[in-house]
């Protein structure tokens, strides 16, 4: 489920694919209440759902992702990554969508 989600194409088809099946952004966003997961990524709803897996909050998700890079990137590079790291938590999984990246780059 990770290497699926990790790819904007494959996410959006997915939640495509859920969302034709009858559990679109509502119902995603409904189960994220159920398990007390308000400020966690649509991913981890449905991991929870599928393996049982304790949903990270995005922050928390954020701070991994930020501790696997240091020391990895150049720093400009890093720079514009925190960035769209803060643009993901604020406004979740839907930032990372392909039509958006470019205008992310040009917001930075």
């Amino acid at each position: 489920m990770r290497r699926i989600w990790s790819r904007p194409d494959t996410r959006k088809a997915l939640l495509q694919r859920l969302s034709e099946k009858g559990c679109g952004a509502q119902q995603l966003g409904e189960i994220k209440n159920l398990i007390d997961a308000e400020e966690s990524d649509i991913f981890d709803a449905l991991a929870y759902v599928a393996f049982t897996r304790a949903p990270m909050t995005r922050v928390e998700r954020a701070e991994t992702g930020k501790n696997r890079m240091a020391g990895e990137y150049e720093e400009k590079l890093r720079t514009f990554l925190d960035f769209v790291l803060a643009r993901y938590v604020s406004e979740g999984v839907e930032e990372m969508e392909q039509e958006k990246l470019g205008a992310l780059i040009a917001l930075k």
